[in-house]
């Protein structure tokens, strides 16, 4: 057998760590009537769940595995191997747009990435991804942080300044 060269393979860029610096962006789609949040991905060719979350969100009902038709192996950003164990497809919706779309299924439980192949058939809400969701109201959340709003806070209290000017300067 040939060995393979990085031209011939495709990659995924989600890298997993402990705390990232940035949030990923993430977004709930509606697959096969099941709610999926997926981790926005560009830098990954496809779009894949682990096989942990097909168990979690199909159980026994899951739909059996279709060969991924992949001809090149799947590899992290890092180079790593990812197991494809095959592929199925599922009913994508949303907002208005539904389309039926293939999905992989890899080994492990890694998180669910909404790769290229969905992002060229599906639109997403960009504005809605990118928005900042307040869960609370600006009331509860003066209440519950009163001791940093309080009126007092930024005076200094109990201590005399002086300042010195050269009467020679001219004041601004």
């Amino acid at each position: 057998p040939e060995a393979t060269t990085p031209a011939d393979e495709y990659t995924l860029y989600a890298l997993i760590t402990q705390k990232s610096a940035t949030s990923s962006l993430r977004t709930t789609i509606q697959v096969d009537d099941h709610s999926l949040d997926m981790e926005v991905d560009t830098g990954a060719a496809f779009s894949l769940i682990s096989k942990s979350t097909l168990e979690t969100l199909w159980g026994t009902a899951s739909p059996p595995l279709e060969p991924s038709g992949l001809p090149l192996p799947l590899r992290t950003y890092t180079g790593e191997p990812i197991t494809v164990l095959g592929s199925i497809h599922v009913n994508v919706k949303d907002g208005q747009q539904e389309t039926r779309l293939p999905l992989l299924i890899v080994d492990g439980n890694g998180p669910s990435l909404l790769g290229r192949n969905w992002l060229a058939a599906i639109r997403l809400d960009w504005k809605g991804i990118f928005s900042v969701r307040f869960q609370q109201s600006l009331e509860s959340i003066l209440e519950k942080h009163r001791e940093v709003f309080k009126p007092e806070l930024g005076t200094l209290v109990g201590v005399e300044a002086k300042l010195h000017v050269d009467p020679q300067e001219q004041p601004i």
